[in-house]
């Protein structure tokens, strides 16, 4: 199975996570839809890079050739990361200690609405996640769970619904409210085929 380097954009949400500015302050790796809200409303990036350079390290040392990596083997640097906050396999996580972690990764300005938006999401976790409806990997691949890609997907979600007001009345509106209703395992495994639908 090919490995690959985290710095790699993902489609969606390492996106959320491991996709970066560069130095023209372009992001990487967004599905198109959040590229467009940020015209309106540059929201940061859930997690910083500090979250999740040791599994960047375990990516590069499997070896193999250096594609971008595939939803599933994203899925898994995402697991790897939460288990920075205590995190074991089906869900329990440390909650504190996860919202430590989003808090310390935005600035002042997004600080309240990172942990309002960890609790929103830990809420939709319970309400809206089923285990059972995420797709089997392909053949070769990795499995890994899938809580943490999730409520990173919803907490980036969240940080563009909560932008500012002023971002339901711009030419951004129509975005932000397909955005809010995708399915937020559908936008990590499908980026922007997700956002086509």
């Amino acid at each position: 199975m090919a490995e690959s380097r985290a710095v790699l954009a993902f489609t969606a949400a390492l996106i959320l996570a491991v996709a970066a500015h560069d130095h023209s302050g372009k992001r990487h790796g967004l599905p198109q839809i959040m590229r467009d809200l940020d015209k309106c409303c540059e929201a940061p990036m859930p997690l910083c890079h500090s979250n999740f350079e040791g599994c960047k390290m375990k990516q590069k040392s499997a070896g193999g050739e250096r594609t971008p990596p595939t939803p599933y083997q994203r899925m898994c640097m995402m697991e790897c990361a939460f288990k920075n906050f205590n995190y074991s396999s089906g869900g329990n996580i440390d909650v504190e200690v996860m919202k430590a972690a989003f808090v310390n990764s935005v600035n002042s300005t997004w600080q309240t609405r990172a942990r309002e938006s960890v609790d929103f999401c830990l809420n939709e976790l319970k309400t809206k996640f089923q285990s059972s409806s995420v797709p089997a990997p392909p053949s070769g691949e990795k499995v890994c769970d899938a809580i943490p890609g999730f409520l990173l997907i919803c907490v980036h979600v969240r940080y563009y619904a909560t932008c500012s007001p002023d971002i339901n009345t711009s030419g951004c509106a129509s975005n932000l409210d397909k955005l809010v209703k995708m399915d937020y395992m559908d936008l990590l495994l499908n980026g922007d085929s997700a956002a086509s639908k």
